[in-house]
């Protein structure tokens, strides 16, 4: 029943489906042929679980005899049909066998191989042309096409191939006649002429494609801060004001433009952004009670000098008495004398090294030299004394930091500040090393105050004169006399939006 009925008739029914590609044809060989055993094992089981031994009564009379007979008869009669519809044998009679004469046909199995084989069957020395024939679908039209170097040869092998092609089809095809529907003429210009601006063209385009391609990619994978809201979303930290990237131009070879407010190219903008910044840290001192603050950042080179300093001269301005300090100690940043390293020995007081930059309305101070790395860790407790002095002769003393990689060499300034500010230029550092800078300056119990995104451009954050420009100015916060260059600090019990 099952090896020469069942199985018989599925799997011809599989094969057929197969075929004709169909991945119906072996599931269904599979999933039905595996459902009828089992399906027949589960009730036959059960039924001789029932019946018991009364089983041989209904067997005795000859049934399973019967059954079997049949089921032969059946799967006998299936394997025909199958042998009918699968088998196919052909029987070809050779009626009369013909021997052709010798240079009737190309006996190719005699010649070598390759191109060496076809110029001795052709009886030529050279192949100067190909020859490619393309016949037109449903008619006894085709196409013979012939390319080559020479225009010339090109097409006398091709009139050569249209004149012998009867001859050598007849043996085939039999008698035919060929009829052109366009004769072949010479070539004036070749069909794969090079055109060189073309070229170019393209090359330009898949070019630019794949330059996009490459920014896209750099662009998703990057992940740097680009806007003032991923500081919150991303850093959990509060933005306390945002410095748009200023480029000066170029005025003199031997003259370079300063980023500061007292340079009067700088423009309007920054400035507006500047009195932002100032006015949200004035306004956090004199809630909290702050006076000491540390202007840090991950890489060198993000601004975090000249964020401090325009944060000072702004506090300045407001009438604050500011000091700012650089513990860049590694590095000797300012050439007057005394430097800041005097104080840091105990050769003098704190307030005989400050010194006024120009016309900046704060106070400065700087090492004049380099220290070395023993001499940094010496003057770690004179470091606190002064930081500890300047608290009681300054209203704001904002501290310049070096990269967060080298915080343990002002870790006696960190742990004498009363917050941080943490500058981040705008997608450069990722932001696995800023939470990283971060996380040091908390494990020294320092409180970060908030991030100032500076070298904002205004294709990555729309940053631009109607929303911090002339607008932000002029159209939000009103006339300058409000909380103008005389008057900063006025209202401050106004509340603004930055």
């Amino acid at each position: 029943v099952f090896w020469y009925t069942v199985r018989p008739i599925l799997g011809a029914l599989g094969a057929s489906l197969a075929l004709s590609g169909s991945i119906v044809g072996p599931l269904l060989f599979f999933i039905a042929w595996n459902i009828i055993r089992i399906a027949f094992l589960w009730y036959t089981q059960e039924a001789g679980y029932n019946l018991g031994t009364s089983i041989t009564k209904d067997l005795s009379g000859g049934l399973l005899g019967r059954l079997t007979e049949g089921a032969s008869i059946l799967g006998m009669f299936i394997i025909g049909a199958l042998v009918e519809r699968w088998v196919s044998i052909n029987f070809t009679p050779v009626v009369a066998r013909i021997p052709q004469q010798a240079g009737a046909y190309i006996d190719w199995e005699s010649l070598p191989a390759g191109a060496d084989g076809i110029k001795q069957a052709l009886g030529t020395d050279s192949i100067t042309a190909s020859l490619s024939a393309s016949a037109v679908e449903d008619s006894n039209l085709f196409t013979l096409t012939a390319t080559g170097a020479n225009a010339e040869s090109t097409l006398n092998v091709l009139n050569a191939a249209m004149d012998c092609y009867p001859e050598a089809a007849r043996y085939v095809l039999g008698d035919i006649k060929l009829h052109m529907l366009s004769a072949p003429s010479l070539p004036t210009t070749p069909y794969n002429i090079f055109d060189g601006k073309r070229a170019a063209l393209t090359g330009a385009a898949y070019g630019l494609l794949f330059g996009a391609g490459l920014i896209l990619l750099y662009g998703c994978t990057r992940r740097t801060v680009r806007r003032e809201e991923e500081i919150a979303s991303k850093l959990h930290l509060l933005c306390l004001g945002t410095l748009p990237k200023v480029v000066f131009k170029k005025r003199s070879k031997s003259r370079r433009e300063t980023l500061t407010l007292t340079n009067p190219h700088v423009p309007e903008h920054y400035r507006e952004a500047a009195r932002g910044l100032a006015m949200r840290l004035e306004r956090r001192m004199a809630a909290s009670g702050d006076k000491v603050l540390l202007f840090c950042g991950t890489l060198p080179g993000e601004g975090v000098r000249t964020t401090a300093m325009t944060a000072a001269h702004v506090l300045g301005e407001m009438g604050k008495s500011v000091v700012l300090i650089d513990l860049d100690l590694k590095r000797g940043m300012d050439k007057l004398s005394p430097g800041f390293e005097a104080c840091l020995f105990g050769r003098c007081p704190v307030q005989e090294v400050l010194h006024r930059r120009g016309a900046e309305p704060y106070r400065y101070a700087a090492c004049s030299r380099g220290l070395s790395p023993r001499e940094v860790l010496a003057v770690g407790e004179n470091l606190r004394g002064a930081i500890a002095s300047l608290r009681e002769d300054a209203d704001c003393v904002l501290l310049i930091a070096p990269e967060s990689a080298r915080f343990a060499e002002i870790l006696p300034a960190a742990e004498s500040c009363d917050a941080a500010v943490y500058v981040i230029e705008q997608d450069r550092a990722s932001r696995t090393k800023i939470k990283a800078g971060i996380e040091k300056l908390l494990s020294c119990d320092v409180t970060v105050a908030g991030c100032v995104l500076n070298g904002v451009q205004a294709g990555l954050s729309g940053y631009g004169y109607g929303k911090y420009g002339y607008g932000y100015g002029y159209g939000k916060y009103g006339r300058y006399g409000h909380y103008g260059y005389g008057h900063y600090g006025a209202h401050r019990t106004r509340e603004e939006t930055v």
